[in-house]
């Protein structure tokens, strides 16, 4: 479960935003296949119990936040990284990208990409050259989701 008793990356948000957005990440996968291999992991003793439910509410809040990100890029046009951190003040800039690259893998997020080529001279051993030069920018923007859209996930590496 979302705590959000000392914990500042939900602050500003309400409780039923909060709650929703929580609801949402219960339905990941990976949270999911987690808990329901609880007794496994502990008898394993990979993990002490209070240890698992720590694991277990990294990854909650870490799914929290994503839907919280989601919630954002509904309606937007596709933006650069840098323009979608400026929207999205709630959580670190660095937090903010590793979840839109996350969710980029899990199908939510589309990433459009521009290629611009321009020429421009260089000196190769001596002899100045046109040389053409391709610049790449990466813009995001949520998919228009069908409504059986089953996310992407990782499998197991066993």
């Amino acid at each position: 479960m979302v705590q959000i008793v000392n914990n500042k990356s939900f602050e500003g948000l309400s409780p039923q935003e909060l709650m929703d957005a929580t609801y949402e990440a219960s339905k990941n996968f990976q949270i999911r296949a987690f808990y329901e291999a609880k007794d496994e992991i502990l008898k394993a003793d990979k993990y002490s119990e209070p240890e698992f439910y720590e694991i277990l509410d990294a990854m909650v809040d870490a799914e929290t936040e994503r839907k919280l990100v989601l919630e954002h890029l509904r309606g937007k046009k596709p933006l650069f990284l840098t323009e979608i951190v400026e929207v999205i003040k709630e959580f670190p800039p660095e937090n903010v990208i590793r979840d839109i690259i996350y969710l980029k893998e899990q199908g939510y997020v589309e990433e459009l990409i521009e290629v611009k080529t321009k020429m421009v001279t260089k000196k190769i051993k001596g002899e100045e050259k046109e040389v053409e030069v391709k610049e790449y920018f990466y813009r995001y923007q949520l998919k228009a989701l069908e409504p059986d859209f089953v996310e992407h996930h990782f499998e197991p590496v066993s």
